[in-house]
């Protein structure tokens, strides 16, 4: 089975270089243009890791951070996020 990542990033050459490369290398991507779209697709899709840039228009990413984190419904990616941080660290 793929890992599954998630690439929030508001400039579209590097977003869609990315998708592709990484997909190339055999991950199951999805991408989002900004914060709001992320939240939306993670409604639907539970990445294995996320990708995301912080600065961007409307929501940075560490705003999109702080969502996943109080939002019920993102609880299973924030835990096995943290799960892998601290198994790494």
């Amino acid at each position: 089975m793929a890992v599954k990542l998630l690439i929030v990033e508001d400039e579209n050459v590097l977003r869609e270089n990315l998708c592709e490369l990484l997909t190339m290398e055999g991950y199951e991507v999805k991408s989002a243009i900004n914060g709001q779209e992320a939240l939306k697709l993670l409604g639907n899709f539970s990445p294995d890791l996320i990708l995301c840039d912080i600065k961007m228009p409307d929501m940075d990413g560490y705003e999109i951070c702080r969502r996943m984190k109080d939002d019920p419904t993102f609880r299973a990616t924030v835990e096995r996020l943290q799960r892998l941080l601290e198994t790494q660290g």
